[in-house]
């Protein structure tokens, strides 16, 4: 029960990385905590993969290394769309 709490409140988190990402896409000048939010972001389902590939859990491997890939290809590609003048 604990850890499912702190996962969503985790993916709530990301949630507003994501629309912060969103909006700052929208506006043509992202903040520096933007950027540095969605580099960390990819990153981390990054290391999600990977922890994934190494789980003994086969249902585990089967279906979160695609949602894993797809959120982390989404996640760059949101990194990749921001605009490079940074704001403060």
């Amino acid at each position: 029960m604990k850890l499912e709490i702190v996962s969503l409140l985790l993916a709530f988190v990301f949630l507003a990385i994501s629309w912060s990402g969103r909006r700052a896409i929208q506006l043509g000048r992202p903040s520096r905590w933007v950027r540095a939010a969605t580099i960390a972001l990819t990153a981390i389902y990054t290391l999600s993969i990977v922890a994934n590939i190494a789980s003994a859990n086969p249902v585990e491997q089967m279906i979160f290394i695609p949602v894993s890939t797809l959120f982390a290809v989404c996640a760059f590609v949101s990194t990749r769309s921001l605009p490079k003048n940074i704001s403060i």
